[in-house]
């Protein structure tokens, strides 16, 4: 059985949020690209776990026009084996030899109403010989062995964005074995030869359905793995276009030796300080106690003055501004309004009334599966006191495993207005077949008609 994925190349745009002008092109924000190295571990990964999940699972059963498959057990050698006892439906078989029961009832009582329940004595026992003839021989014996070769199953899949909801919709609309081989090994002079081809059918649609099913919750159970987006911001605020050039998506599209790539335009974070600035949410206010302080100097602070206070005010004066640059990174200017006051025993004192502003240059760097952030105050221009105008920290961040992925030879790079992440990643496959069976036990405990497993 096999499962293939072919995608050359994928590309997907999020709805645009930098707003320009009708001759102006449009910038999504956000691009994203796979390669098919990514869909070709993607296809080898599929194609191992499917074996693995299939392995020991018990399928609902199955309903025929004339016979019901059930305790249907997929057990995987060399090859998927679907190992069947098959139910002839009795209910049938009753309600025939009851009406022949009633027909043989009517015409005694018309012929020999002497022998009347002699004869219905008669009648039941061999009704029960016949009802154990038949459980014997239709019921216990009709154990039998299917193998599938070559199953080959053609799956498409839809996965759509809803923005509304935050959430992924994922639909399979077209599930079709396109070839299989199925072979049915049967007990010597099995009655079962008669309707052989309706198992063979019954079966491999029954497989097929599983499978389908089984690739869809898969792909659900991974989906509701992440973490959800926190409240999306108002994305109708807009800036005012760069004239800057911007970058080339070549750039992006040709960068393919690693499995996943992302870009992310400046226009994101432009779009978040533009929603913070005209919502009047760039400004702070602290004051400071002698409770804030530390507690060994909190007691002298109390003695001294208990009801003096240090307080901060800050605020924004111009929308901060982000611009990325291919040679020197991302770079944020800030410009403020900065008052520090300090009320005494009796008068308020202003310490620091000043108006800043800061141009910021950020170039995190990753080495080692550890993100290290160089910070750099790059120009300052303070109209009330100085600064030492170079301000310099490593920022280290080690990268987490999300839900069983790795990520890989991670490289951050930057084009004229944009930051381009680039990488590869490994899968944890034992962790998540486990946890897949798992989530498919509890799921057939709480609703019938899923499949279960004999043992985990």
């Amino acid at each position: 059985m096999s499962l293939r994925l072919c995608i050359a190349s994928l590309f997907l745009y999020l709805p645009c949020i930098f707003s320009s002008s009708e001759t102006a092109p449009k910038n999504a924000g956000i691009y994203f690209r796979i390669n098919q190295k990514a869909m070709d571990y993607i296809g080898e990964l599929a194609s191992d776990a499917m074996p693995q999940i299939l392995n020991n699972m018990h399928i609902p059963d199955v309903t025929l026009s004339s016979a019901t498959i059930s305790k249907i057990h997929i057990n995987r050698h060399n090859h998927l084996v679907v190992i069947i006892v098959f139910l002839f439906i009795i209910i049938i078989l009753l309600i025939i030899f009851f009406f022949l029961t009633i027909i043989a009832i009517i015409i005694t009582i018309i012929l020999f109403p002497n022998l009347f329940f002699i004869t219905i004595i008669i009648i039941i026992i061999i009704i029960i010989i016949i009802i154990i003839i038949l459980f014997f021989f239709f019921v216990a014996s009709r154990r039998f062995a299917v193998e599938l070769h070559d199953f080959n199953i053609e799956l498409e899949m839809n996965i759509r964005r809803n923005e509304t909801s935050g959430r992924n919709i994922i639909e399979v609309p077209h599930c079709e074995a396109t070839h299989a081989n199925v072979t049915i090994h049967l007990e010597e002079d099995s009655m079962l030869v008669m309707i052989q081809g309706m198992l063979q059918s019954g079966i491999s649609e029954a497989v097929k359905t599983t499978i389908c099913e089984t690739i869809l919750d898969a792909v659900k159970f991974v989906d509701a793995q992440e973490i959800q987006a926190i409240e999306q911001l108002d994305s109708s605020t807009t800036t005012t276009p760069s004239t800057e050039q911007g970058f080339d998506p070549a750039e992006f599209g040709a960068s393919l030796c690693e499995m996943v790539g992302i870009l992310v335009t400046d226009s994101i974070p432009n779009t978040f300080f533009a929603h913070i600035f005209q919502n009047q949410l760039g400004s702070l206010k602290d004051r400071i106690n002698p409770e804030h302080l530390p507690k060994t100097i909190k007691k002298i602070a109390n003695m001294i003055c208990s009801k003096c206070f240090l307080e901060v005010t800050a605020n924004l004066t111009e929308q901060p501004r982000v611009e990325v640059d291919a040679h020197l990174g991302a770079r944020v200017q800030l410009a403020g309004d900065v008052l520090l006051q300090f009320q005494g025993r009796d008068d308020l004192h202003s310490l620091i009334n000043a108006s800043t502003k800061l141009h910021v240059t950020l170039k995190p760097t990753i080495r080692h599966s550890r993100i290290y952030g160089d910070v750099a105050l790059t120009h300052v221009d303070v109209k009330v006191f100085k600064v030492s105008p170079v301000l310099g920290k490593d920022i280290s961040i080690q990268l987490p495993v999300i839900c069983g992925v790795e990520l890989h030879n991670l490289t951050l790079s930057y084009v004229n207005r944009a930051a381009v992440i680039n990488t590869d990643f490994t899968f944890d496959l034992p962790l998540f077949v486990r946890k897949f069976k798992l989530y498919l036990a509890r799921k057939s405990m709480v609703s019938r008609g899923f499949p279960t497993y004999v043992e985990m």
